[in-house]
């Protein structure tokens, strides 16, 4: 079963993102939405108005995702020719993580989203803002396992950056500043 996150017409500029103003099939259980929806809460609306607004299709699919020979591990992947994403839904994390899956759905779904802007602003970005990414990955690199260039380590630390417990302070925090700044003047 696949389910696409499609604007569901609402006037994305005007309203304040809500999920539920969206068509979210995959992740079909009430519950399960409104969980999904509160980990979604950190991320500002501006994020993914504009990358729905830019024709950006996130597809929500029970199955495997991707085509790299860890894709059965894989719980989203960003397409870089047409700038789409794919999120796993059927993934059962309680044992191996100790979370519920829509935590680590919502995660999926940011960091995904960070590749993203990763590909679309890095040109736009200040020279301090680019160095400071890659002084992030040559830290982070040391730390964690996802960090093993500097587009996954942008993506990984703007999902960290919009968590409520976002360990992400100082420089560190220069790109998605930048970032949030150059959408809001588009």
């Amino acid at each position: 079963m696949t389910g696409l996150l499609v604007n569901t017409g609402i006037d994305a500029e005007a309203a304040e993102l809500n999920i539920k103003n969206y068509a979210i099939s995959g992740i079909n259980d009430i519950k399960d939405i409104n969980t999904f929806q509160s980990y979604m809460s950190t991320l500002p609306d501006y994020y993914l108005n504009t990358y729905l607004n830019n024709d950006g299709i996130i597809r929500f699919v029970n199955g495997r995702v991707g085509t790299a020979a860890d894709a059965p591990e894989t719980f989203g992947v960003y397409w870089v020719d047409n700038h789409n994403i794919d999120i796993r839904t059927d993934i059962s994390v309680q044992e191996e993580y100790g979370e519920q899956r829509e935590p680590i759905i919502a995660r999926t779904f940011k960091h995904e989203l960070g590749h993203y802007y990763y590909h679309m602003y890095k040109d736009k970005l200040s020279t301090k803002a680019k160095e400071q990414i890659k002084k992030n990955f040559d830290y982070y690199k040391n730390y964690d396992r996802e960090c093993y260039d500097e587009n996954e380590t942008f993506a990984v630390l703007f999902s960290n950056y919009y968590t409520e417990n976002s360990d992400l302070a100082g420089d560190e925090t220069l790109p998605y500043r930048e970032i949030e700044s150059l959408i809001r003047k588009e």
